[in-house]
């Protein structure tokens, strides 16, 4: 029986070796060669080339350039004339400063620019973020008792409203006087806030009272937002009232008051178990409102409490009513 050929047994080492020497090999002919990878776009790179790229760096236009730039000291009479000196300084020790600028100064000055620069980016950055969408969230914290916070009584507001209103009016028609007067503003389209339907008031306020109302509405928005809660806004459910809608609400409310705030145009009611969602599809139909949400009622009373403890308004909690009833200060 004959014997068949030996299968040669594979060597490690020896092809490590055979791999070592083919690699020290091609780096030796690619050295030799003055052949260069590009670290950007790893393609071979000749010296010729390279020689080339930093040529068109180095060619500059030197005929546009101005030279002012590197060289004060070949700034115009009129340029220099611009420096004001301090006035515990002397002209001619500013003379000799420009005359013996160096090109590390300049070098120095354009990297204060170019860090100030960042500097302003930075900030810019800073603000998109905390007044975009990435901002931190914050706590919801309310007030510690509605009652307490927003203990305003009647007669304190009704002093608040004589100072800063209008005269009580008796009927609806004396009211358009003061329209045309601009006395009052109407505040029926706003963003901000939502009236309702009014049958025993109207929609009309003093510009201070309406300036305090659209501050209400930015900051309960802002408010929401700042706590990832869906945006609404606030309801205003009572204005301004004459003699004849007080007359009239007194037949169905016994403890509506003749002197009201509502006659002065300085006071509003807005609901704490009511608030109107902000549209997104814009179809014309109202959206459903989102009732008896405490995490709202506790962001309105914080935006209400942090106006009233700045002097801008009184407040009082109407726990029957369903609504903060405040006066502009």
């Amino acid at each position: 029986m004959t014997q068949g050929k030996k299968t040669s047994k594979y060597n490690k080492k020896k092809f490590l070796l055979a791999f070592s020497i083919a690699v020290v090999a091609m780096a030796t002919v690619r050295h030799a060669a003055g052949i260069k990878v590009d670290i950007n776009t790893h393609q071979p790179v000749s010296e010729k080339e390279k020689n080339n790229m930093f040529a068109k760096v180095e060619e500059v236009d030197w005929g546009s350039y101005d030279s002012s730039v590197l060289d004060p000291s070949n700034n115009s009479e009129e340029d220099i004339s611009d420096i004001t000196p301090d006035d515990s300084g002397d002209e001619s020790d500013s003379g000799i400063e420009m005359a013996t600028m160096d090109e590390d100064s300049i070098e120095q000055a354009r990297i204060d620019s170019i860090e100030k620069a960042s500097m302003i980016q930075v900030e810019e950055e800073t603000t998109f973020i905390t007044s975009g969408r990435t901002r931190p969230r914050t706590r919801i914290r309310g007030v510690l008792s509605y009652s307490k916070c927003f203990p305003d009584s009647n007669s304190l507001q009704i002093q608040a409203a004589c100072e800063n209103g209008v005269k009580p009016q008796q009927s609806r028609d004396n009211v358009r006087q003061l329209v045309n007067d601009n006395a009052l503003v109407n505040i029926t389209n706003s963003p901000y806030y939502y009236v309702e339907h009014l049958s025993h008031s109207m929609p009309y306020l003093v510009p201070k009272a309406q300036h305090l109302l659209n501050t209400i509405g930015m900051n309960f928005v802002d408010s929401l937002c700042a706590k990832r809660l869906p945006p609404h806004i606030i309801m205003v459910t009572s204005v301004l009232r004459t003699a004849d809608d007080v007359e009239r609400l007194q037949h169905g409310n016994p403890n509506a008051v003749s002197n009201s705030c509502h006659c002065y145009g300085t006071t509003i009611d807005i609901s704490y178990n009511r608030f109107m969602p902000i549209q997104t599809d814009f179809d014309g139909n109202t959206p459903d409102l989102t009732r008896y949400e405490e995490k709202m009622k506790m962001v309105l009373a914080e935006v209400l409490y942090d106006l009233r403890q700045r002097d801008m308004c009184y407040i009082k909690y109407e726990k029957k009513q369903g609504c903060f009833h405040l006066t502009v200060r």
